[in-house]
């Protein structure tokens, strides 16, 4: 075999070593979890228009209540431009917090609440249908 042949044979053969999967015996990093869970219902349930209670329920990881948040809830209409409110929510116990909107007019509504809670701070939006 040439020169040639056997570098080439060798740089294959480098290539395919550095290009195969390894094994390694570090485990890997766990997946974070999110330090607040926050789900929210309304009553009635679907909302309809007019006044609803938005209950919002907050968790920590493990699934237990946390008191003492400051919970800020905007809702805007999705379709028609300028149908927005805000306000703050009330704590209600066992992680519960709740606020009155009203819903002066059906159709898709975005829902934003900010949690704030020591130096949490979390965001999320959600999707409300309110039916006529």
């Amino acid at each position: 075999m040439s020169a040639l042949k056997y570098f080439l044979l060798f740089v294959s053969t480098l290539t395919v070593i550095a290009c195969s999967p390894t094994s390694s015996s570090a485990p890997s990093a766990p997946m974070p979890t999110p330090a607040l869970i926050l789900s929210l219902s309304t009553s009635p349930s679907p909302p309809k228009m007019g006044e609803v209670e938005i209950v919002l329920t907050l968790q920590d990881a493990q699934g237990q209540a946390l008191e003492g948040a400051e919970i800020t809830v905007t809702a805007e209409h999705t379709d028609m431009s300028g149908m927005e409110m805000q306000g703050n929510a009330v704590e209600q116990g066992q992680g519960r917090y709740a606020i009155r909107a009203n819903f002066s007019m059906s159709g898709n509504w975005s829902v934003k609440v900010q949690v704030r809670r020591g130096e949490l701070s979390i965001q999320q939006d959600f999707a409300l249908s309110v039916v006529p």
